[in-house]
């Protein structure tokens, strides 16, 4: 049985719960709830996916399926339908915890060393957790390198997580 949850200007739809292969993306051109409607029920009518999220003040879909997916193969209808259909790329993020850092103060010069690298996108510091959030671009940073920006300042590193956000 469909599942329809409706939150403001998010809406999920949920048909199964084994679904493990994930596809983000925007339709620039979503603009109502009739997109998203249709939107919805265009891809809900192919039978490889098994549940779609949808917020239309982003105009983001992320589509679930039991099975890797072209993206081609399902986002073809709805670009057929005239929508701008653009994959969203999870971006190489890494995560450092350190000792000692107690303050926003104390995190400021770290980060502006990080956001001088020609690798790094984005270096923020959420205060609430104590971890410094380093998107990268293109390129790599090491844990050598990351480690002696923290060291050079005074503090040691506890952890560094490599992940995509």
């Amino acid at each position: 049985m469909n599942k329809i949850v409706f939150f403001g200007l998010w809406f999920t739809v949920l048909l199964f719960s084994d679904s493990n292969h994930r596809v983000d993306f925007n339709i620039a051109n979503m603009d109502c709830v009739n997109c998203l409607n249709r939107v919805q029920t265009d891809l809900l009518n192919q039978p490889q996916i098994t549940s779609v999220n949808i917020v239309l003040s982003s105009k983001n879909v992320t589509v679930y399926s039991r099975e890797k997916l072209s993206f081609k193969s399902f986002t073809q209808p709805l670009m057929d339908l005239g929508y701008k259909v653009r994959l969203i790329q999870k971006k190489d993020t890494i995560v450092i915890t350190a000792n000692g850092i107690v303050c926003s103060f104390c995190i400021i010069g770290i980060q502006k060393q990080f956001q001088e690298l020609s690798s790094v996108q984005s270096a923020k510091f959420l205060m609430e957790t104590g971890e410094l959030l380093i998107t990268l671009k293109d390129n790599d940073i090491s844990n050598k390198k990351i480690r002696t920006i923290y060291e050079d300042a005074g503090y040691e590193v506890k952890s560094i997580v490599r992940k995509k956000i």
